[in-house]
C-alpha cells in the first residue's frame, strides 16, 4: 500500500462525494497487477447502487483523472482500469508530458523516460534468463530446494509477463508512457544527433534510412507488429488467466509464454530500439549491455548448492562437472 500514501493525501483533497469514494474503493479492491477489470453487475450489488447512479459516479472518477480506462477490453470484455497515480505525481512507470516545446526539457524527460525503460528491460531480461535456466533444467531438480526454484521460476514468468507489456504499451498516443511508443512520442519533435544509429537500428530490421527517422522507425514497428504482437498475446493471455482464477470460479486453462526463442527476439527488439534512442537523441556513446551473468550464476548456484551437477545454460551445452 505504500505506493498509494501520496495517492491518498491528493483523493483527501479531491472532493469525491461519498459515492463516488464508495466506487473507487471497490474498484481499487479488485486491483490486480496494477489493472482493475469492471464487473458492473458485481459492483452494483455491493454497492446496492444503481446503474445510472454508478455511471454517473465512473464519469466524475475518469473526469477527475482518478481513474484511467484503456482502450483495449480485459478478461471476457470486460472494460479495463487503471488507478491513475500521476494524479498525485507518484507513477513510477509513467512521465509527465512536456510543459513546453523546449528542447533541454524534453531531452530531460527522455533521458528519464528511458532510465525507467531500461530498468524494465534489465528486468525481464533477468527473468528470462531465470525462467530459461530453470526450464532447461525442470526434471533434475531433487529435495527441498526443488520448490524454491519452481517459486522462483513463476516469480519470473510473472515479471516476463509484466514487464514486456510495460515496455510496449501503447494507451493512446504513448503520452507519459515509458514504453516504446511514449519514447517516440517524446524524441519526435528532437534532432537526431547521431545519425548513424538510426542507420543501424532501421538496417538491421530490413528497413532503408531516410531523413525522416520518425516514419523510419513506424515503418520498422510497423514490420514488426505481429512478431510483437503475437508474443504480447500470449503474455496477455497468461496474465488474464490467472486473473480469472483469482476473481471467478472458471475452468483453469493453460498458457504459456512465447517461446525462448520468440521472446529473445522481443527482448532484443526493445533493446535495440532503447539504444537507438539513447545513441542518436541523447549523445550516449554506446547502448546499455544485456549481460547473461544472472543465467550463468544461476547454473552456477545449481551446480554447487542444489546438486544438480549436470545443469546447463543452453540447449546445446554439454553437461559440466561441479567445480
Amino acid at each position: 500500500m505504500s505506493k498509494y500514501h501520496a495517492f491518498f493525501s491528493a483523493i483527501a483533497s479531491a472532493r469525491l462525494t461519498g459515492e463516488q469514494s464508495r466506487v473507487l474503493f471497490c474498484l481499487m479492491s479488485k486491483e490486480f497487477e496494477d489493472e482493475i477489470w469492471i464487473d458492473k453487475a458485481e459492483i452494483l450489488k455491493k454497492l446496492e447502487l444503481s446503474d445510472s447512479n454508478f455511471s454517473r459516479a465512473m464519469k466524475a472518477l475518469k473526469d477527475k483523472g482518478v481513474v484511467i480506462q484503456s482502450a483495449a477490453a480485459g478478461y471476457d470484455g470486460k472494460p479495463k482500469l487503471r488507478i491513475n497515480l500521476k494524479f498525485a505525481g507518484e507513477d513510477l512507470n509513467h512521465i509527465e508530458s512536456p510543459p513546453t516545446n523546449d528542447p533541454v526539457e524534453i531531452e530531460n524527460l527522455l533521458y528519464e523516460a528511458t532510465s525507467v525503460f531500461l530498468k524494465e528491460l534489465y528486468m525481464v531480461h533477468a527473468s528470462h534468463l531465470v525462467y530459461r535456466v530453470i526450464g532447461l533444467n525442470a526434471k533434475k531438480y531433487r529435495g527441498a530446494g526443488a520448490e524454491f526454484i519452481n517459486f522462483s521460476q513463476l516469480l519470473a514468468q510473472r515479471t516476463i509477463v509484466t514487464g514486456l507489456e510495460n515496455l510496449f504499451e501503447k494507451l493512446g498516443d504513448g503520452e507519459g508512457l515509458c514504453s516504446i511508443r511514449g519514447l517516440m512520442r517524446l524524441a519526435k519533435p528532437l534532432k537526431i544527433k547521431n545519425k548513424q544509429a538510426l542507420i543501424s537500428f532501421v538496417t538491421k530490421y530490413g528497413g532503408e534510412p531516410s531523413d525522416d527517422w520518425h516514419s523510419d522507425v513506424e515503418k520498422i514497428l510497423s514490420k514488426e507488429r505481429a512478431r510483437i504482437g503475437k508474443a504480447i498475446k500470449l503474455t496477455s493471455a497468461l496474465r488474464n488467466n490467472r486473473i480469472a482464477h483469482l476473481t471467478h470460479s472458471v475452468t483453469p486453462r493453460q498458457y504459456m509464454l512465447p517461446s525462448i526463442a520468440e521472446t529473445e527476439q522481443v527482448i532484443e527488439f526493445a533493446h535495440d530500439f532503447y539504444s537507438f534512442i539513447t545513441v542518436g537523441f541523447l549523445n550516449s556513446v554506446c547502448g546499455a549491455e544485456l549481460r547473461l551473468s544472472i543465467g550463468h550464476s544461476l547454473v552456477s548456484l545449481l551446480r554447487q548448492r542444489f546438486g544438480v551437477t549436470n545443469a546447463r545454460f543452453d540447449f546445446d551445452d554439454q553437461p559440466q562437472p561441479v567445480t
